[in-house]
């Protein structure tokens, strides 16, 4: 039998998840007084991650140098050269994991919504009702995207870069078209920057030398 480090990315990533996704479950049921759809998408999207990050990235570095016959290295320190060996990408990662949460959070607000006594004792609760629905439904296919976003830009694809820099600039556009209320969400503005950035452009164009400069 292969051992876990043994089997493909896909198949660990779907291990790992499901036990990171049993805690936060466990983490709904026991949390004590309850949390607002707000904390609970930061929780939820950043313990994911972190997770994901120690066990499929800090765990295989470890396991080599062990098989290498070299001391095991403290894991702290192992997560510590990930994060800092592209620093603008694990930036990009941060912010982009903090739009997945707040997408998470709208959806947990609006598939909930239903179930709250105000919504339910409503006079026009049978159209407000799918409308929550649909709404919730839609926050979470957003967040999605925003994932893969993520995922996309950790493993240096090409396409992430593209969908990355067009999802923040929609939605600096959509800001700053609101003739209502003019604001600047500085996430998204700093995630546009750091993308247009040269050495990040080059860097998912595959040049070698770019991403040694991302790295340093």
């Amino acid at each position: 039998m292969k051992s876990l480090d043994q089997w493909s990315l896909w198949k660990r990533a779907t291990f790992w998840n499901v036990i990171a996704a049993a805690g936060v479950y466990l983490g709904f049921l026991w949390s004590r007084p309850k949390l607002t759809p707000n904390v609970w998408g930061y929780i939820i999207v950043f313990y994911m991650g972190f997770a994901n990050i120690l066990f499929l990235s800090v765990r295989p570095r470890i396991a080599a140098e062990k098989d290498a016959g070299r001391p095991r290295p403290k894991p702290w320190r192992v997560l510590f050269e990930v994060l800092t060996e592209q620093p603008f990408i694990t930036v990009l990662l941060l912010l982009q994991l903090a739009r997945v949460s707040q997408a998470v959070a709208a959806t947990i607000y609006f598939l909930q919504g239903p179930t709250d006594a105000f919504v339910r004792d409503t006079p026009n609760a049978e159209y407000i009702v799918p409308y929550f629905h649909l709404t919730g439904w839609f926050m979470a296919s957003i967040a999605v995207i925003w994932l893969l976003s993520a995922i996309g830009l950790w493993r240096s694809n090409s396409w992430a870069w593209w969908l990355a820099l067009v999802m923040n600039g929609l939605n600096v556009v959509l800001q700053l078209l609101n003739l209502h209320k003019f604001s600047l969400d500085p996430l998204s503005v700093a995630a546009v920057v750091l993308l247009l950035f040269p050495s990040v452009r080059k860097q998912f164009r595959g040049d070698k030398f770019a991403a040694q400069q991302v790295a340093g």
